[in-house]
């Protein structure tokens, strides 16, 4: 507690006044204290001669003259003018208080008011009866912000007390001014203090309590209620909540069901049995399987495709012809090779294949569990086989590059790929046949498309219906539905020139083809310089094309090739 000296009383002449000091948003803590001209707030009782014109704006209270104080106060303090109550602030916009003016001294918030007595000996504020129990609030406007309600008044020597009850929250219960500029009372709900359409009741004087309308939730329904945030806001497990206070009935909205389902997410989601109905569009030879959201469609045993397009397809190849080097699958489902060997292209995997395929210096093989392997050359990754999760039902290998059937009948390439060789379309194809430095593949429909290196017009295929393609070096032949063959691309060494005649197979080479006629007899077109299109006698069911030799499967079982030798190519 702070004492005033008899030094600092005598100072202290002709008191004028006692002034409430107004502030713009300025609020007063009861246990804060004004420290080093902070703008702390703190309520005190401080000494003051005077105070400058702009403020001392009045709340009614009276000018207190000297002869009146000490009448009241005599015996108590000499030579003291008058209390005033004031708020200290330091800086508090433009409304800046300076008290103590006379003095130059401000007195420390909640402060006891020392007096002395008529021999100069300190007193305490609670031996002089003064004492502040109270909050005030002060606006810009000078009008209290929270209401002041004082049980005390002065007695009978001079002791006052304010034991104010301000800011009230209790219960809801919210506090409004309760004082208008010219002193008088005014409705707390007036403006509506309340938020987002709340109904503002005043209970009591300046305090009000808020009826918040649906969605909204604080004192003053300043909040917004999340009802999606339990139990999906009452919309269907499957939809989406979207939450919108104050604009759906229930704050909320529900979103429609997902597909599979019908009715709605207000009322519920029923799943649709596709099955039942349209047999969920599968195909006519696949099988239809409901569930919950959706159907499957598989197809029947022995075809392939995704269930809404089912397809035979032909018996896999077991003789292929490669560069310079043959394969060919055994009865038991081993592989082997032969012919150069200077990429380990003739040594395959030990283990049973459906398929094999041999390219310009690898091969590659289809095994009984959908995947593939590789051996031999790899500088352009063609080793290196995508893992499809479905497996495949067939494989085509060309010169560096090789393509496989997916048990969708969609087509996955790897390896070389300089001239788009390994970038398939997205279509579903029954038969594939990859080239030198392209593929080709025959549709579903039975129409051929081809993708990759088309520098000859070998890539440009042309219309109609087929069942089989077979993809060169630079050229391209199909089998048509009614058994003809058509080549297109390069035809240098009449590679391109099919005879006529019915065929059930054909295959391209590096600039010859040849194909299996009706009768089991083998016709071969093009290059002749190693004699690749002199064919064996023989009924043969498969014929395969290499780059300068000829290999065939006949009917029995055995293995009959021609051509260049160079390298035991066609020495099975």
């Amino acid at each position: 507690m702070r004492s005033l000296s008899r030094l600092q009383l005598a100072r202290i002449r002709r008191p004028r006044a006692i002034a409430f000091a107004r502030f713009r948003q300025c609020r007063l803590s009861l246990s804060a204290p004004v420290v080093d001209g902070r703008c702390s707030l703190g309520l005190g009782f401080v000494l003051s001669r005077s105070m400058s014109r702009r403020n001392q704006r009045h709340f009614g209270f009276g000018v207190m003259t000297q002869s009146a104080v000490r009448g009241r106060l005599r015996g108590w303090v000499q030579g003291v003018a008058a209390l005033c109550f004031a708020v200290s602030l330091s800086a508090c916009g433009d409304n800046q208080l300076k008290v103590g003016q006379m003095t130059g001294t401000t007195f420390d918030a909640a402060a006891d008011v020392g007096n002395s007595d008529k021999d100069g000996n300190s007193m305490s504020a609670t031996d002089g009866g003064a004492s502040l129990d109270g909050a005030l609030v002060f606006d810009g406007a000078g009008t209290s912000d929270r209401s002041v309600t004082s049980d005390g008044a002065s007695t009978a020597d001079g002791a006052s007390t304010a034991d104010g009850a301000s800011m009230l929250r209790d219960s809801g219960l919210q506090s409004e001014s309760g004082v208008s500029d010219d002193g008088g009372s005014r409705n707390a709900c007036d403006p509506n203090p309340c938020m987002n359409g709340g109904t503002c009741a005043a209970v009591g004087g300046d305090r009000f309590r808020c009826a918040c309308a649906p969605d909204f939730v604080g004192d003053r329904c300043e909040s917004t209620v999340d009802t999606c945030a339990v139990n999906n806001g009452g919309c269907d497990p499957l939809v989406i909540c979207i939450s919108q206070p104050g604009t759906q009935p229930g704050g909320r909205r529900c979103g429609p069901c997902p597909p599979g389902y019908t009715g709605d997410g207000e009322t519920g989601c029923k799943d649709v049995d596709e099955c039942a109905t349209v047999r969920g569009a599968c195909a006519a030879n696949a099988t239809c399987t409901n569930r919950i959201g959706g159907f499957d469609c598989a197809c029947n045993a022995g075809l392939f495709g995704d269930g809404h397009e089912c397809h035979a397809l032909s018996a896999l190849p077991v003789l292929s012809a490669g560069n310079y080097h043959s394969c060919a699958r055994a009865t038991d489902g081993a592989i082997r090779c032969w012919g150069a060997d200077w990429r380990a292209q003739t040594t395959p995997p030990a283990g049973p294949a459906l398929q094999v395929g041999a390219g310009v210096d690898f091969a590659c093989a289809l095994a009984p569990n959908r995947t593939v392997a590789c051996w031999g050359d790899n500088w352009a990754g063609q080793q290196n086989p995508i893992v499809d999760p479905s497996g495949f039902v067939a494989i085509a290998v060309g010169g560096d590059n090789v393509c496989g059937l997916r048990t969708d009948l969609l087509v996955t390439c790897w390896g070389d790929s300089d001239s788009g060789q390994s970038g398939p379309p997205g279509d579903r194809f029954i038969q594939i046949s990859a080239g030198y430095a392209h593929a080709c593949g025959v549709r579903g429909n039975g129409t051929i498309a081809c993708w990759g290196d088309n520098a000859s017009g070998q890539a440009r295929a042309p219309t109609g219906t087929f069942t089989q393609v077979a993809a060169g070096a630079d050229h391209s032949c199909g089998l048509r539905t009614n058994g003809s063959v058509v080549c297109w691309g390069a035809n240098g060494s009449r590679q391109t020139s099919a005879p006529t005649g019915t065929f059930v197979q054909i295959s391209a080479g590096g600039r010859h083809s040849c194909g299996v006629r009706a009768a089991g007899s083998v016709a071969c077109w093009g290059d002749n310089v190693f004699g690749q299109s002199t064919a064996r006698a023989g009924v043969f069911s498969e014929v395969s094309a290499g780059f300068t030799h000829t290999c065939g499967l006949t009917t029995t079982g055995a293995i009959l090739c021609w051509g260049d030798n160079e390298n035991g190519q066609s020495t099975p």
